[in-house]
């Protein structure tokens, strides 16, 4: 299966395109570039107990291209206390495979971010498609910074579980989810969330409602809790070392209270864990999840792991993939083929018009991005291979 194109930008919003807003956007773009570049070259008045001058001084952030959220690049000060902020993407793919050639638009995002004060925020996302049923809102989100430590979400949201699907789909390094995720990644849904980081620890607790709806889903049925735990830590970087090593540790876990009921869980699983990590040192980064879901129905275990090298820093990346999933189950383990269907909030396997199911899966992606003005617009050209054994109704399925 070859992925030729992904394309995400920004949308200008025509009320914010002014000397103004250019100006400003200039000063950003300014100030961003080769920030985390920069942090590796500064010398820090610190020392590492070996008496190595450190280089990058220690912190528990990760660095800036981890960011995890959707980048706004134009905003207003619309008072000295509100900011306007747009949002948006668009992203095309263009698949030649042994079981789908086609090729169109997998996802149109616009959506507004209004602050106050640095504290509340509220956040509109709405999906597009040409199918006014598959158009929706994939976020409508209040947030509130109760202090430095505490932060609280409310309204309609994708869950922030396992790594890769925690990243706005605009941050994620592959033009799908992998085939592991996309199983059980739950979809946007009615829910409330609490994060609380001190210093390198963060967790986080929530609870999301059941039904999945284009626009508002309801509150009925007794939904799903999600608790999560993270560490993270910079090693610093010193003369020996040159640059920061940057570590997080994370395990996300996700109960379903009324898998008969619940559908914004795939697969009526009861019970699923993530558990991984994050690496980054200099123009090498990387991550892996291991994912255990069990559920009456069916069960299945397996790993994701995923590696990122710049070849020209912040221009041209190399990126490798590999999913491995495994069910003692018939069928257990599901695979959707082709393009998924727009304006979805979670990528499910039934959002495929095309799938196999099967009960151990192994597949191995490798490809390279090409970044433009600061990310906002990515070519992405690569090659997966899949193979697929225990497939239901079947023979073995191998597949490029």
């Amino acid at each position: 299966m070859i992925k030729v194109l992904l394309v995400s930008f920004t949308f200008l919003p025509c009320l914010l395109w002014s000397n103004e807003a250019l100006d400003l956007l200039e000063r950003e773009l300014d100030e961003a570039r080769g920030i985390y570049e920069d942090q590796l070259r500064v010398a820090a008045e610190a020392s590492d107990g070996s008496g190595s001058k450190l280089l990058v001084a220690p912190d528990s952030g990760l660095p800036p291209r981890w960011n995890t959220k959707g980048v706004s690049k134009i905003s207003s000060n619309l008072t000295e206390r509100i900011s306007l902020s747009s949002r948006g993407s668009v992203e095309y793919q263009n698949k030649e495979g042994d079981f789908s050639s086609e090729a169109g638009f997998s996802r149109t995002r616009i959506g507004l971010e209004f602050e106050i004060d640095e504290s509340f925020s509220l956040l509109a996302d709405g999906l597009l498609a040409r199918s006014g049923n598959d158009s929706g809102w994939e976020r409508l989100q209040l947030g509130w910074h109760v202090n430095e430590r505490i932060h609280l979400k409310l309204g309609k949201f994708p869950p922030p579980f396992s790594t890769e699907f925690s990243q706005d789909a605009s941050r994620r390094w592959f033009a799908d989810l992998s085939p592991l995720v996309t199983q059980v990644a739950p979809a946007s849904s009615l829910g409330a969330l609490v994060e609380h980081t001190s210093g390198k620890n963060r967790w986080m607790l929530g609870w999301f409602g059941s039904e999945v709806d284009r626009v508002l889903p309801s509150l009925d049925a007794n939904g799903y809790l999600l608790a999560s735990l993270a560490h993270s830590t910079n090693l610093g970087g010193s003369e020996k070392v040159n640059q920061a090593r940057f570590q997080r540790w994370h395990l996300d876990y996700l109960l379903n209270q009324d898998p008969s009921e619940v559908s914004s869980v795939p697969l009526s699983y009861e019970h699923i864990i993530a558990a991984g990590f994050q690496y980054s040192s200099g123009r090498l980064d990387s991550y892996s999840d291991l994912i255990f879901a069990r559920g009456e129905q069916s069960s299945m275990t397996g790993i994701t792991a995923a590696i990122g090298y710049w070849l020209q820093q912040d221009v041209i990346r190399l990126v490798a993939r590999f999913d491995y999933a495994n069910s003692s189950d018939d069928g257990g383990v599901v695979v959707g083929w082709g393009i998924p269907k727009q304006g979805r909030e979670a990528l499910f396997v039934s959002d495929y018009d095309l799938s196999t199911s099967a009960g151990r899966l192994a597949s191995l992606y490798t490809g390279f991005n090409y970044h433009l003005n600061e990310s906002s617009i990515v070519i992405g050209t690569g090659m997966e291979y899949r193979f697929l054994s225990e497939v239901v109704g079947g023979d073995d399925i191998r597949s490029w």
